[in-house]
């Protein structure tokens, strides 16, 4: 039944809400209530988080009932571990699916959050928990979702947990329903603050030659501070691109990676993420981004440009005569998550990249996965073909890193060779024995040499 309420079957579900018997027989079977009855009688407020589908009834329409199931079932368990990074809670985090795509969260808190405290973190919250299902709804139905969070507390002093929760839904509601702008702009003031004093931390994870250890380049990766809401890079951009800031925070952090960089050898590289959006606008055309490197003594052959959020890429011839502006300097060009979908695969063909970082969910298990071996093969080849080279992202054990250099795999990154840190890290001194003696570099399966480094990449299908 639940799957084929509308949005007018659940208006009227929330006007019989009045009677509240409706309600609580929604959650007859369950354990919801008597955990919210424990949470009371420890004498701690409870914080409810209502989250909701935007027009999940278009979804059912499009994709049909066994595929909206689906979809839920990936929201409950994404939900749970979003709401245990973003809500500090004492205890267990109780999730329950109430009806149709309705979710209610309790978390028994020890200390009572203002209301500016409560929307700054529904707001990150609700950011992160749509970056990280983009990737798995992309996957199953070739489109994302958006949500509506909002919340209150049970405050210390209800005797009636039923009207208690009762009560904290229907506020909850109307957050989620009635102030989605009010959130944001409650964080746009700690965001701005970030960005004018330059408080966002830069990393860097080396990017290392799977044949002699060496290290082609580094990815600079951005943190926030350790105790803000922005403290996660999904929160951070994301958050930026709905408040129309992707370009200042871009730049800040481009300025703060190249000058953190420190010495490095004048082939080698840094990867600096840039959203399309951000490489299109007029400002980013001034130079400002050659200034910073002479200030760190670099030129432009030590920078790639690593094009994320490829389905942003809306007019490819236009932003192809962009990066042949950038080219034309010295500039390089990588496509991150080849192999995660449609679009990366699109980006290859038309960016034509001097890189290609092949996606993490490729990389896993490929030690045992027969597989994604074949699919790590054939872009080895492809690779050579077009001229570019091969970057393995998210090695993790040592059997995975030995079958990417078995199978002729040009360059790697991951936990297993070296974490992000400041200052930039080295290989990890216990692995760096795994190069050695390297074996013939050659595809598996058909005996040719991969592309050697270091070479100017020649398309030659244009």
């Amino acid at each position: 039944m639940f799957l084929k309420l509308t949005s007018q079957l659940k208006t009227r579900l929330f006007g019989l809400l009045k009677h509240k018997g409706l309600f609580f027989n929604l959650l007859e079977g369950t354990s919801f209530l008597d955990k919210l009855k424990q949470m009371m009688t420890r004498g701690s407020s409870v914080l409810l988080l209502y989250v909701d589908i935007a027009d999940f009834h278009q979804v059912v329409q499009l994709h049909g009932e066994a595929m909206a199931k689906r979809i839920l079932h990936i929201i409950r368990p994404a939900l749970r571990e979003r709401a245990g990074e973003f809500i500090n809670c004492s205890g267990e985090i109780v999730v329950e699916n109430l009806w149709g795509d309705d979710f209610l969260v309790l978390c028994r808190q020890e200390k009572t959050l203002s209301p500016e405290q409560l929307n700054k973190m529904t707001t990150a919250m609700r950011i992160a928990l749509e970056e990280a299902l983009k990737t798995e709804l992309l996957k199953v139905t070739g489109n994302i979702v958006k949500l509506h969070i909002g919340c209150s507390t049970i405050t210390r002093g209800y005797r009636n947990p039923e009207h208690a929760l009762y009560t904290a839904l229907k506020e909850a509601q109307k957050v989620a329903k009635g102030t989605w702008d009010q959130q944001t702009v409650h964080l746009l003031g700690e965001f701005n603050e970030l960005l004018e004093n330059k408080k966002f931390r830069i990393v860097y994870q080396p990017i290392v030659s799977l044949q002699t250890g060496e290290i082609l380049a580094w990815e600079a990766l951005t943190r926030g501070p350790e105790n803000s809401y922005f403290f996660s890079p999904a929160v951070i951009f994301n958050y930026a691109a709905e408040v129309g800031l992707l370009f200042p925070l871009e730049k800040v952090c481009r300025e703060i990676a190249i000058k953190n960089l420190g010495l490095v050898d004048n082939m080698q590289k840094l990867f600096l993420n840039i959203h399309p959006h951000t490489i299109n606008d007029p400002q980013f055309v001034k130079g400002e981004t050659i200034k910073f490197l002479k200030d760190s003594h670099l030129s432009p052959h030590n920078l790639v440009f690593e094009i994320t959020e490829r389905q942003g890429i809306h007019d490819f011839h236009q932003f192809n005569k962009t990066l042949a502006h950038y080219r034309n300097q010295g500039y390089r060009v990588a496509v991150d998550d080849a192999g995660a979908g449609f679009s990366s695969l699109q980006a290859i063909a038309e960016v034509r990249p001097e890189y290609i970082k092949i996606d993490h969910s490729l990389v896993r298990d490929i030690n045992s996965n027969l597989v994604k071996q074949a699919l790590l093969e054939t872009f080895v080849i492809f690779a050579q073909k077009i001229g570019c080279t091969i970057i393995a992202e998210g090695i993790e054990t040592e059997a995975e890193l030995t079958t990417l250099r078995s199978i002729g795999v040009h360059y790697g990154q991951g936990y297993f060779l070296a974490r992000p840190a400041y200052p930039k890290p080295s290989v990890r001194t216990e692995h760096s024995t795994k190069f050695f003696p390297w074996p013939p570099a050659t595809p598996r399966a058909y005996g040719k040499r991969p592309f050697p480094s270091g070479k100017s990449p020649n398309w030659r299908f244009k």
